[in-house]
């Protein structure tokens, strides 16, 4: 496990700098596909945690890497109105390897395979003193392998089947004007999705076959000291803790093989206390972070059955 996504890091270091002269081209390693509304701003970064959930130990190890290309698309300014900034879109193509590995669990985990997305973000011109917001959207496709939980006498062992997922993502970011003005600052983070998840090759009838459906999310999240990580330091690490509260719902449209459509909800409340990197210079290693996390509830594109879930992970982030 470990090995492989070391090699996932050093190939991502390696073909970066060979391409640095190319401002179009970029290679990135990170813990989760975006958009994710779920997910912090900064939160990038390949990962090993050691997370504790419900007294149980386990590890995990979440890399993404991406060969990408993207280009930018600017929007012409207003003139005569120097107040209002214009607005642009980002376009990216992205394309390579994923590894979703848990171990020491009740319930392993061993997502592998590759993807390709393409998407946007766009930037909408407006007042610069006014409300922040920005929009990502894209379709991503996944082929590769997970594991799968047996039934009958063979219920506690896990074989691996095949995968493929198609999925259409839009994701917005709302900050309200008058957050922001002092340290407090809370914004609002909406998403919807569109899938389509085909598992194929189980030993468990019930596992294989097409499910289609559509699921959307909405998160408010609340940063007591401020966005902004440069203002609290730790050596040259900065902090800038977050609360978030997230709830999601997730619609079963139709289901073909063993597989039943159904409704899936799943609430979640998090504490996060991660460190960003502030200075390149004095500082290039691992950036951890801590999440204490409580969560209720079903999620299908993640293979979780119902039920309630205490969860602190440690993470270190590169």
């Amino acid at each position: 496990m470990y090995r492989l996504a070391l090699l996932l890091i050093g190939t991502c270091f390696a073909v970066q700098s060979a391409l640095a002269s190319d401002a179009g081209a970029d290679f990135s390693l990170r813990a989760a596909d975006e958009p994710a509304p779920s997910a912090r701003p900064w939160d990038k970064g390949a990962s090993f945690s050691y997370q504790n959930t419900d007294g149980q130990a386990s590890w995990l190890t979440d890399a993404v890497l991406k060969a990408a290309y993207s280009w930018d698309q600017k929007f012409t300014a207003k003139p005569g109105q120097p107040e209002f900034q214009a607005g642009s879109i980002r376009w990216n193509v992205n394309a390579g390897p994923y590894l979703h590995k848990l171990t020491a669990s009740q319930k392993p985990q061993n997502d592998r395979g590759v993807s390709l997305s393409l998407g946007g973000h766009l930037v909408p011109g407006g007042s610069a003193t006014g409300a922040v917001t920005d929009l990502d959207f894209g379709i991503t496709v996944t082929n590769g392998r997970k594991l799968t939980q047996g039934s009958g006498t063979l219920s506690s062992s896990y074989f691996d089947v095949g995968s493929e997922r198609q999925m259409l993502s839009v994701a917005t970011y709302y900050q309200p004007e008058d957050s922001g003005h002092s340290d407090l600052v809370y914004f609002f983070q909406l998403g919807a999705k569109g899938y389509s998840d085909n598992a194929y090759g189980s030993q468990n009838p019930q596992v294989n076959g097409r499910v289609n459906g559509a699921m959307g999310q909405v998160q408010f999240s609340l940063a007591p000291l401020g966005l902004d990580p440069k203002k609290h330091q730790l050596g040259a690490l900065g902090f800038a803790p977050m609360i978030s509260l997230n709830a999601q719902t997730q619609h079963d449209t139709s289901a073909t093989g063993g597989r039943n459509a159904g409704n899936h909800r799943l609430y979640s409340a998090t504490f996060s206390f991660p460190f960003v990197n502030n200075n390149d210079q004095e500082y290039s290693g691992p950036v951890p972070s801590v999440d204490i996390k409580r969560s209720t509830g079903a999620d299908l594109l993640e293979g979780r059955e119902n039920k309630g879930v205490t969860s602190i992970t440690l993470s270190v982030k590169y």
